[in-house]
């Protein structure tokens, strides 16, 4: 004879998404399926000598698919943004496997076209974060002299950040303008010009 266990009673009954929460699940995932892969990086240490390999069972495959994902043609190049990726992670003069995934993760993000654009964005981010950690030690300031500096060192990296996205934007956009007039007078005489007027070209 087989006995049902009842159910505990301290046991949370399963959660229901709400129709909002099910449609912002599914437009989350249809926009993760457009990212391109981007395989993690793992340290590995032989005889006291840290090694960065790719976590991809083929490593053949994960450098590529790395690759692709910073929009690099050259393994020079990755091993170029690796280095400096790793460099600027550490910790304790340490590769810091943590930081050196999610660096790589902020640089895919800006999602770069070339390598002229992963160049940006490895600047990009590396300004982003020392904002931020500046941020921090201005939170954390606790003399005028000291607000003053930390302070300084936050207008200059945000503003810094700020010239790094224009530049990408406009590096995109290969230099072109885009003008729309929306008001127009017409002098006695004149000919009036109906619809927007738009013009492209270098700025």
């Amino acid at each position: 004879m087989t006995k049902k266990l009842a159910a505990k009673p301290d046991m949370p009954a399963a959660y229901e998404s709400t129709p909002r929460e099910l449609r912002t699940i599914e437009a989350f995932q249809a926009r993760r399926k457009k990212a391109r892969p981007l395989p993690e990086q793992v340290v590995e240490v032989t005889h006291g000598t840290p090694n960065l390999k790719s976590g991809h069972p083929d490593q053949g495959v994960g450098a590529t698919l790395t690759m692709e994902a910073l929009a690099l043609t050259r393994v020079p190049e990755l091993t170029a943004v690796l280095q400096h990726v790793v460099d600027l992670t550490q910790k304790d003069r340490k590769a810091d496997e943590h930081g050196i995934n999610q660096m790589l993760a902020q640089i895919a993000a800006v999602e770069p076209r070339d390598g002229i654009e992963a160049m940006l964005a490895t600047q990009m981010v590396t300004v982003h974060n020392a904002m931020l950690k500046s941020a921090r030690s201005l939170r954390g300031s606790e003399t005028i002299p000291q607000q003053d500096s930390n302070g300084n060192l936050v207008n200059k990296l945000a503003r810094t950040f700020a010239t790094q996205v224009e530049a990408l934007k406009r590096y995109r956009s290969k230099g072109e303008q885009k003008v729309v007039v929306e008001h127009v007078t017409v002098n006695e005489g004149g000919q009036a010009i109906v619809g927007n007027v738009e013009t492209g070209g270098g700025g």
